[in-house]
């Protein structure tokens, strides 16, 4: 914490992500997507890896036009982000206030609405007297395979909670969940009942530092994935996208890949439901069969239109 002194009274900052709760980061998101439409394209913009500088000039200049607005964005930000009474904020010369924005609080802004300028790497915690840790990582034919030994509802039920709460504009409301399920704890194995119970002794707890290594692993997962399986991650044409929308499909991501296999049974195991093979099927053997069903059906279409042309 960042400890400033207002009139003979210390108030106090938040100086890192370990400081900040899942809770407080749900507050604080709240307020950042009040932001300008200006500052939002701006923001946007600085988050691609080439952004558009004159863009970016442009809604500068625009922004300029919006002080009052941009102010009391300012205020309700800072308020969030430390223990400063709004009405001392107000009143505090506002140059300083800009400056205390740029420097303190708008790193976390940006980091809740887009990524943090910071994400640290936490193999592993100890929270309330018990050891959390996330999957391991092997290497198989060269290629750093993190979640190596996972089943694939680790991978997918995280995946499609984070993608629904991004959706909804509800980034971190199912932020313990997630950890949940991608940190186990030592010597357990993931079961969704087991991560439900394990989110409930998050609450109010779980510092948002955890909770972004979560989304950091998981994305490592997603970028090995796209490298190994690209066709499971080929954008389908406007018709297909636009049918998937309607049907209800795409809120679903994941879960429906495994429910087409399910329904083939092609992986089904002794003892289980073919729903329940998939998701204990390893996260890997699984994206094998799914993207040769991917690449099967893409070749009868292609198969079908060329005889249709004919």
């Amino acid at each position: 914490m960042i400890v400033l002194d207002i009139n003979s009274q210390e108030y106090r900052i938040y100086e890192h992500w370990n400081e900040i709760t899942v809770r407080r980061a749900r507050e604080i998101y709240a307020t950042a997507i009040t932001l300008p439409d200006e500052l939002d394209i701006i923001y946007k913009e600085v988050s691609k890896e080439e952004p558009d500088h004159d863009q970016i000039k442009l809604y500068t200049s625009e922004l300029s036009k919006k002080e009052e607005q941009l102010h009391n964005f300012y205020f309700k930000c800072i308020e969030v982000c430390s223990d400063i009474p709004l009405e001392i904020i107000k009143q505090t010369y506002i140059l300083d206030v800009e400056v205390l924005f740029k420097k303190l609080i708008e790193p976390f802004i940006f980091g809740v609405l887009y990524f943090p300028n910071q994400i640290e790497d936490i193999k592993e915690f100890t929270l309330m007297g018990e050891k959390y840790v996330y999957p391991e990582t092997k290497n198989v034919m060269g290629v750093e395979r993190p979640f190596a030994n996972e089943i694939a509802a680790v991978f997918c039920d995280a995946s499609d909670v984070d993608s629904n709460g991004r959706k909804n504009k509800n980034k971190y409301g199912m932020a313990e969940l997630i950890t949940a399920i991608v940190y186990c704890e030592v010597g357990e194995k993931y079961s969704d009942k087991q991560a439900l119970e394990v989110a409930e002794r998050y609450k109010d707890i779980l510092t948002v530092d955890v909770f972004h290594s979560a989304i950091l692993q998981l994305s490592r997962v997603n970028s090995t994935l796209k490298q190994l399986f690209p066709n499971l991650y080929q954008k389908g044409d406007a018709k297909q996208s636009q049918a998937s929308d309607k049907s209800g499909l795409s809120d679903f991501g994941w879960l429906n890949s495994i429910m087409t296999v399910a329904e083939m049974g092609v992986l089904n195991q002794q003892g289980m439901t073919p729903l329940e093979s998939v998701r204990h099927t390893n996260i890997y053997d699984f994206m094998t069969v799914l993207s040769n069903l991917r690449a099967s059906s893409d070749f009868q279409r292609i198969f079908r239109e060329q005889n249709q042309k004919k």
